[in-house]
């Protein structure tokens, strides 16, 4: 009998999914990129500054691939010559560069392809997030479809699309896949579980390679997600089994990530040992987000903007690293879907995450914090003592305190009415507890690790010697109550010590015995006091925030050049570009439950309002007139020179004219002293120096370069350094 063919056949529902997803991507390359698209690529995004520095890696990378002399080497671009290793001063862009390497090699111009490689990133972007939501955590094409546009076309990545390093997001996502695969999907077969587990590294090391903003924010937010999992007991239960199911498969691939990251970490770790001795702290203090940043949105927002010359958002630092906002409606969705969906582990882990990653990078008023946590501390610490059928939670609050205060140094004035409050507690429970000697040794341990902790030895000694003569002689008198008389001796040791430290500070003491008062006055009406495991879990986050917030505002200026590569992160507000993605799963997460109520029009509504809000309009340059400024400063150069400085006279801003700099050396192939990166390299400072005072010679600082690195002077040409002549075309060359 003859086999029947049957046809290939397209449902029409899949057809329709197929266009939602088409139409929504598009018109989301139509928003971010409309300044490019609209002009016929005549403008390109965003400004003649980092914008032609990743264009100029992006250059670098393919001359290197075409072999061309001048580039051979990749670490060693020709600028700030004769330094080497000046690649290690920025993003790479390796890993996301053989896009543009395509663009080149199929014919586009300089520009053209840059514009493509910006849009293709974008489009990389948007599938990538399409597949995470749709294959790696299971929504609908809807929910998946408006989760990836926020996380590709966010105002928070468009805004930030003059850093141009920060665009590509893929590795991240897929590294995001492979981990929600593994501890959502539960895969079975061992092969299967290998590859998912190389695929999450090998997209960290990818993004290394690409740029190191978001490789480091990918680390710190799987650091922040490792302890919510095991904190979170709906988490902790799967985390566990995955790991140690998997360990072995885990510390293989990490090996393996290791190995692929060791050419990058031989050239970056020298580079970041320098960096440690130049921290520029009033850099890092402007660029930190307060309150209101992540809720701007910048003037060229299309709903928005007007906000951008109001209050708070009018006073905020600069202002290019303080746009970290994704409208108003948009985040309100995000948290209303963890919210409604929070019996899905995978939200409550995304809430936690985005929660305490914007704790730790925010500008907040630590001294309320500071107080209202130790409030918080000394009501729980109160009831942990009212808890009479609960030794084990007492005797575990009290080993918290002490274990915190080991770890910290004082002064801290909450910390020490907490130990105070401590100490009056611990007294409180041992006369409460008299005659029965198994109920006073956790309060008495603790009242003497308490002593030993906060007291000096010497002052516990001499009370010691004044109170125990005596205390001696009424107990050889009072025979019947020698165990009270040595109790009251105690506490007389303490009391005398304790006085006697703090004798300057009325203030401890005072705030220690109203604490401990009005804490147990509150905490005595039973129904006033939560369970006791809770009152324990409150106090170690009280005490934790009392330490982190007092007297300081923010967490990460105070811990991040103690973090591996966090000297690196001078914007640490750009880590919105990681936290777009667990708003976009709030985001799903609520489209996809309006869905399965049959609130389809409902859903719409929140997808269209929440795209709309994403819409930004960026700034551009004529790529045709920085071409010809480029052509400009080229024909100044001289053939066969061994390098070339260029500073027009007038300048144009110094980031400018080295830029012009590096672009004409590419042009001529001939290495060029100026530079323009995320650092620069030692010695170079004189640079930067001639442009902030005027009576500074740049002629000086060039002769003293030279001097130091032994180029005779007579190899390299000076390009617009008298400052008598009118613009940057008159050339010097000296003998």
């Amino acid at each position: 009998m003859e086999q029947r063919k049957i046809p290939f056949v397209i449902r029409p529902r899949a057809l329709g999914n197929a266009i939602l997803v088409l139409v929504i991507g598009v018109l989301g390359l139509v928003m971010a990129h409309h300044p490019m698209l609209f002009s016929g690529f005549r403008r390109i995004q965003t400004d003649l500054r980092d914008t032609r520095l990743i264009h100029y890696l992006l250059e670098h990378g393919y001359l290197w691939v075409c072999g061309i002399p001048e580039h051979r080497t990749f670490w060693n671009p020709p600028i700030f010559y004769p330094v080497s290793n000046t690649a290690a001063y920025s993003d790479l862009l390796l890993s996301v560069g053989p896009v543009y390497w395509l663009w080149r090699a199929g014919g586009a111009s300089p520009d053209l392809a840059l514009a493509g490689w910006m849009i293709s990133m974008s489009a990389v972007n948007y599938a990538a997030a399409l597949v995470l939501f749709r294959k790696g955590l299971g929504f609908t094409w809807l929910p998946s479809a408006s989760a990836g546009f926020l996380v590709a076309f966010g105002a928070p990545r468009v805004n930030q699309i003059s850093h141009q390093q920060l665009l590509p997001c893929f590795y991240v996502l897929m590294t995001v896949f492979a981990l929600a695969r593994l501890f959502g999907g539960n895969p079975q077969r061992f092969w299967e579980r290998g590859g998912l587990w190389l695929l999450a590294v090998l997209g960290g090391v990818l993004q290394f390679y690409s740029g190191f903003y978001l490789a480091w924010f990918l680390m710190l937010g799987i650091g922040f997600a490792v302890a919510a999992a095991i904190l979170l007991p709906p988490c902790r239960t799967v985390f566990l089994e995955v790991v140690q199911r998997d360990l072995w498969v885990i510390l293989t691939a990490g090996l393996v990530g290791v190995l692929l990251l060791l050419p990058l970490l031989n050239h970056y770790l020298p580079v970041a040992r320098y960096l440690a001795r130049r921290q520029y702290l009033p850099m890092y203090y402007a660029f930190n987000p307060h309150l209101w940043s992540w809720f701007h949105v910048g003037g060229n927002h299309w709903l928005w903007g007007w906000t951008a010359g109001r209050e708070p958002f009018r006073t905020l630092g600069y202002p290019p690293e303080h746009l970290l906002g994704f409208g108003f409606i948009t985040p309100l969705a995000g948290a209303a879907g963890l919210y409604f969906c929070r019996e899905r582990p995978i939200c409550r882990l995304a809430a936690a995450v985005t929660l305490s990653m914007w704790l730790a990078t925010t500008f907040l008023p630590g001294k309320a914090i500071a107080l209202v946590a130790s409030g918080v501390a000394y009501y729980c610490l109160a009831c942990l003592f009212r808890e009479f059928n609960g030794p084990r939670e007492r005797a575990f609050g009290l080993a918290s305190v002490l274990a915190l205060l080991v770890l910290v140094s004082f002064p801290n004035i909450y910390l020490q009415i907490l130990t105070l409050s401590a100490l009056m507690l611990c007294s409180l429970e041992l006369v409460r507890t008299r005659g029965r000697p198994e109920c006073q040794v956790v309060p008495g341990i603790a009242l003497g690790l308490f002593c030993l902790k906060v007291f000096s030895l010497d002052v516990l000694l001499i009370g010691v010697c004044l109170v125990a003569p005596a205390a001696a002689l009424i107990a050889y008198y009072w025979v019947g109550r020698r165990r009270d008389v040595g109790l009251g001796a105690v506490l007389l040791v303490v009391f005398f010590t304790a006085v006697t430290t703090i004798l300057d500070s009325p203030n401890v003491y005072l705030g220690a015995l109203a604490a401990s008062s009005s804490a147990l006055l509150v905490s005595a009406p039973r129904r006033l006091r939560p369970p006791a495991w809770l009152s324990v879990r409150a106090l170690i986050v009280a005490m934790v925030l009392v330490v982190w917030f007092y007297d300081q505002d923010s967490l990460w200026l105070s811990f991040y050049n103690k973090i591996p590569g966090g000297i690196g992160i001078r914007a640490v507000g750009r880590i919105v570009l990681i936290l777009l993605i667990p708003a976009a799963l709030g985001l799903a997460a609520l489209v996809q439950s309006l869905e399965q109520k049959q609130w389809t029009l409902a859903a719409w509504i929140v997808v269209l309002v929440c795209m709309l809000e994403q819409g930004v309009t960026t700034e551009s340059f004529d790529a045709a007139a920085n071409r010809a400024t480029i052509a400009g400063v080229a024909r100044q150069v001289t053939p066969g020179r061994e390098a070339f400085y260029y500073r027009p006279w007038p300048n144009p801003g110094w980031n400018t004219y080295h830029l012009d700099a590096m672009w004409a050396s590419l042009v001529t192939g001939v290495p060029t002293i100026n530079g323009y990166s995320g650092y620069n390299p030692p010695g170079w400072d004189g640079f930067f120096a001639v442009d902030a005072q005027s009576t500074l010679d740049p002629r000086d600082v060039l002769a003293q370069w030279e001097r130091a690195h032994g180029l005779p002077p007579e190899r390299i040409q000076s390009i617009g350094l008298d400052r008598t002549c009118e613009g940057p075309q008159q050339t010097r060359h000296r003998p």
